[in-house]
């Protein structure tokens, strides 16, 4: 494949503004009154208000709530401390709900130190039964520029499904800097070529994707 190297460079007013949008839509394209949820949600955003972690984390995990409230209530935490979302997000990703699951990785990107969560999202990425949650996983790694993601990611490449390999292949680059052509709608021995390829620059990569990280921690 063909190669360029290129390194990529409240009030509650607010608050539950944003959750009641989010709420109406969601309620709208279910043929669902949003009487109830509209409770639901403001209770997230009140939780928010306060900044009250623990309020939200039981929410999110509460199973006589709407999978959409439980989400939004793990997106609220992360705004109220990106740090103590990381070990509820992480626990998410067994969860039952597809829906809290992607949340969760979507999350842990997020995070300001997130090395105990890329084991967690590398094996979510290979193992989990959505797609979405997978895609989401494989966007969470090339986020954060986990270069401890890339033999998954690779494995990604050849994904049952077009969009997560599309998010594979998009996160690779942002962890290694490179470009190379690929199709995620392409014929897989094309697929397999490429994760090959990168699975061979691997072990080489590791020092310049260092010894970059540590010019960035200088400011040089």
């Amino acid at each position: 494949m063909r190669l360029i190297r290129e390194r990529p460079g409240v009030a509650y007013g607010v608050a539950g503004a944003l959750a009641l949008v989010a709420l109406l839509f969601w309620a709208r394209n279910r043929g669902e009154a949003p009487v109830e949820a509209d409770a639901e949600m403001a209770d997230v955003a009140a939780l928010a208000d306060q900044r009250d972690a623990e309020g939200l984390v039981k929410i999110a995990r509460s199973a006589d709530r709407r999978p959409a409230v439980s989400a939004r209530a793990l997106e609220a935490l992360a705004t109220v401390d990106r740090r103590a979302a990381m070990q509820p997000a992480m626990s998410f990703l067994s969860d039952a709900r597809p829906e809290l699951r992607t949340t969760a990785a979507a999350v842990l990107a997020t995070v300001p130190e997130p090395a105990p969560a890329i084991p967690v999202l590398r094996t979510t990425l290979q193992k989990d039964r959505e797609p979405r949650v997978r895609r989401a996983s494989a966007n969470a790694l090339g986020q954060l520029r986990a270069w401890e993601g890339l033999d998954a990611l690779a494995a990604a490449l050849d994904d049952k499904d077009a969009l997560v390999r599309e998010a594979a292949h998009t996160a690779v680059y942002r962890i290694m800097g490179i470009k190379f052509a690929f199709d995620p709608y392409g014929p897989r021995d094309q697929r397999l070529r490429a994760m090959a390829d990168v699975r061979r620059l691997i072990p080489g990569g590791k020092q310049l994707f260092d010894d970059y990280n540590q010019r960035r921690a200088a400011g040089r």
